[in-house]
C-alpha cells in the first residue's frame, strides 16, 4: 500500500455557501511506502472534484449565484509517463 495525502486546508469565503470548503493537499511529490520511505519513482497525483456552490451577489436584493468549483479530495499515487516530442 502506498499513500500520498498529506493533510487538509481550509478554503474560506464568507461571501459563499458553503463559506468554509475543505481541501486536501498531497504531501510530497513522490508516494510514502509502506514503511514510511518516499518513493521517488511514484507521483504523487491529486484528485479533484468539481462542486456547485451559490455566491452572493452585491446589489440592492440579496442574490445568490450557483457557481461550479472544483476541489481536490484527495491524493493518489501514479507512475509518472513520458510523452515523446515531436
Amino acid at each position: 500500500m502506498r499513500l500520498s495525502c498529506g493533510g487538509n486546508s481550509q478554503d474560506i469565503n464568507y461571501n459563499r455557501i458553503p463559506s468554509v470548503i475543505p481541501e486536501a493537499r498531497c504531501r510530497h511529490d513522490g508516494c510514502v511506502d509502506e514503511k514510511g520511505n518516499v518513493d521517488p519513482t511514484l507521483i504523487s497525483v491529486p484528485i479533484k472534484q468539481e462542486i456547485l456552490v451559490l455566491h452572493r451577489e452585491k446589489g440592492c436584493l440579496p442574490t445568490l449565484k450557483l457557481e461550479k468549483k472544483i476541489v481536490t479530495v484527495g491524493c493518489t499515487c501514479a507512475q509518472p509517463t513520458m510523452e515523446k516530442q515531436s
